[in-house]
């Protein structure tokens, strides 16, 4: 089997790389089924992403109040035709998200959980919004705003 070559779907994950601080609001599980902040608590995180050797794959390290920190990888599936995350976290957990871009907006697509990612259009700021899905109702799960310190 070839290997992969990079494309422009590979150099579009360049938008993420950098280290960047995050600050915004948690509202925690409850707020989703209720639509109102229950467990609102302030944001903060530092976070890293490099490319991976070879530069098909973007490596995440984040370190936030809570404590919470997981570490990510994004990539473009050749086969699946479709971006992806898969999300470590420290309390055991492990996400599997489809991404998807368009324009300055990645979308995250998970079973339990959903994200927006709006990029400024100079690249040092990103927009984000998580929802957590209770039932079968979406709510809020975190709001911050990152910019690029790097």
């Amino acid at each position: 089997m070839e290997p992969p070559k990079r494309t422009a779907r590979h150099e579009a994950l360049e938008a993420f790389v950098g280290r960047w601080k995050a600050s915004g609001t948690s509202y925690g599980d409850k707020a989703a089924s209720s639509g109102k902040g229950a467990d609102e608590t302030p944001w903060e995180s530092i976070y890293t992403a490099r490319w991976h050797d070879g530069r098909f794959f973007v490596v995440q390290d984040e370190h936030a109040n809570g404590p919470f920190d997981p570490l990510s990888i994004l990539g473009w599936d050749d086969e699946a035709g479709a971006y992806f995350a898969i999300v470590f976290e420290n309390h055991g957990f492990v996400r599997k998200y489809v991404v998807e871009a368009k324009g300055n907006v990645w979308t995250f697509g998970g079973l339990h959980e959903r994200a927006r990612v709006e990029f400024s259009d100079d690249g040092i700021t990103q927009t984000i919004r998580w929802e957590l899905k209770r039932g079968d109702e979406w709510g809020p799960l975190c709001n911050r705003v990152a910019r690029k310190i790097v």
